[in-house]
């Protein structure tokens, strides 16, 4: 177990290669692994090498995470599970299991805010308790593999007024799912989301869209299929689901017969199919009692306002690769119900900051990235028009590898010190979401 989790970085285990030379060299390879805590044993279950490459059964591979679900993390906690009793083994495996799903838990939520989305804690702990159960059910694999029972279908209905980023958090949920599954499962894993939009479609009208097969983009069925005979997640995001109950529950039922009968060909993967529904009406009875309907609402004001800041200093250093970067909001942002406008706000913003900072750097005759940025936003009118004052330390580019000496600076005259100058701009806030083309500098 030692050197897994470097070695789980890069996906690839020594546990997996010493595996590989075995069966190379043998002919014979390990397809099952099953801990008995009982008597303390082991078992393992072998299968002739091309069969593995070519049948149903698969070689065993390790995952990252095989130490927690082992209950151990280091030399001495594995000694200690060897001398200890059965029921302290099975303990300390239980203990490691749900830690694990913990870690994993809390790291999916860290990659959905970097997404950037910021997720009420209603809508946490409602899809947050579903994901939970989702992967503890596919951890049953003692050497850490993934796989959910087709009878744990995992599957939500969010509903919510426009703009209020129900479309968002599927995309949102696809990437940090992926994200966790690399991290923790294997670096190969994958979360696809295939999408299809219900509204002005029928009954008729989608099962002809379904009823497309073979190798064509256009075919629903060869896109989930693509994904889950690789033993990866398949999202599949049913957006724009219509009003009228009758024909919510029409389309839903289509486009899960689909999934069924695709289903069947790969039993084994029959829980790595996740069902997720957006709509701006609430879920037909017969849907809500299938699956978790949720309340999409955007984010209280502070909220909003801590998502701006963190997406302003998020984007500015990603644009100016400067080492350091604070925001200050010294007023107060309006309440947005539709959260495009403010997204739209902070990406104009932040750009018209990064090239007031290239401008300034250009001025000064630097190439290198800036040391520290600090941007304090004021508004005398509530945010109708803003001033946007910007504090740019210049890097020595001596400091700076791969810099070297320069000039003296022909603005400030300053040579082989850091430079601190502010800039000032005016922007136009959320609510009207105009921009004034006059930049002042002081």
């Amino acid at each position: 177990g030692e050197g897994s989790a470097a070695a789980g970085a890069s996906g690839d285990l020594l546990a997996n290669r010493c595996l590989e030379i075995f069966a190379t060299q043998t002919g014979v390879g390990i397809w099952q692994r099953a801990v008995d805590t009982r008597t303390r044993t082991v078992k393992l279950s072998f299968a002739g090498l091309d069969d593995l490459l070519g049948g149903a059964r698969k070689m065993l591979a390790y995952s990252p995470c095989y130490t927690g679900l082992a209950g151990f993390s280091d030399s001495a906690s594995h000694t200690a599970l060897r001398a200890g009793s059965p029921e302290e083994l099975q303990a300390a495996m239980e203990t490691g299991r749900n830690q694990l799903i913990s870690d994993m838990t809390d790291f999916f939520w860290e990659k959905v805010a970097a997404y950037p989305y910021v997720a009420t804690p209603s809508l946490r702990a409602t899809l947050g308790d579903e994901l939970c159960s989702y992967m503890a059910s596919g951890l049953r694999d003692p050497a850490g593999g993934f796989a959910p029972p087709g009878e744990r279908a995992f599957s939500f209905f969010l509903f919510g007024g426009a703009g209020t980023g129900k479309s968002t958090m599927v995309s949102a949920f696809g990437q940090a799912l992926q994200a966790t599954l690399q991290r923790f499962i294997g670096a190969g894993r994958r979360a696809d989301i295939v999408k299809v939009a219900l509204n002005g479609l029928t009954p008729e009208s989608l099962g002809m869209i379904l009823r497309v097969q073979g190798i064509s983009d256009m075919s629903i069925e060869r896109l989930l299929e693509q994904t889950v005979s690789r033993g990866s997640v398949a999202i599949l995001h049913l957006e724009e689901i219509p009003e009228d109950a009758v024909l919510q529950e029409a389309l839903v039922s289509t486009v899960k017969q689909m999934v069924a009968t695709l289903l069947r060909r790969y039993h084994q993967y029959a829980g790595n199919v996740i069902l997720a529904m957006t709509s701006n009406y609430r879920a037909a009875a017969a849907i809500a009692r299938s699956t978790t309907q949720i309340t999409v609402v955007a984010p209280s004001a502070d909220e909003q306002w801590q998502h701006c800041v963190g997406m302003l200093e998020t984007s500015l250093k990603a644009a100016t690769k400067a080492s350091e970067v604070s925001v200050a909001l010294k007023y107060t942002l309006p309440l947005m119900k539709d959260m495009r406008p403010l997204c739209q706000w902070w990406t104009t913003l932040s750009y018209h900051m990064a090239q007031r900072v290239e401008d300034y750097k250009s001025a000064h005759g630097s190439e290198a990235p800036p040391r520290n940025i600090a941007a304090i936003l004021s508004s005398a009118n509530g945010g109708g028009v803003i001033s946007v004052n910007l504090e740019v330390e210049l890097a020595e580019e001596a400091d700076v590898e791969g810099w070297g000496s320069r000039s003296a600076c022909s603005s400030c005259g300053s040579c082989g010190r850091p430079s601190t100058r502010r800039i000032s701009l005016t922007d136009a806030g959320p609510p009207r979401l105009r921009r004034r083309g006059a930049w002042d500098e002081e």
